[in-house]
């Protein structure tokens, strides 16, 4: 694996990372055996839970 060299880089390399993040997310939300509410609620809470630095 090639890390980037530059700043740019860097930046790049870390949004396709929070990406990655969030489509498993999203994954496992998608497979949980509750209603659409409850995951949207859920996933309310993990984004608030977040902003606050939790």
């Amino acid at each position: 694996m090639h890390y980037p060299k530059t700043e740019q880089g860097w930046r790049e390399l870390q949004k396709r990372i929070a990406s990655v993040h969030a489509e498993a997310v999203e994954q496992y939300l998608t497979k949980l055996p509750c209603p659409k509410g409850q995951k949207l609620a859920l996933l309310k809470a993990v984004q608030d839970d977040l902003k606050n630095g939790k």
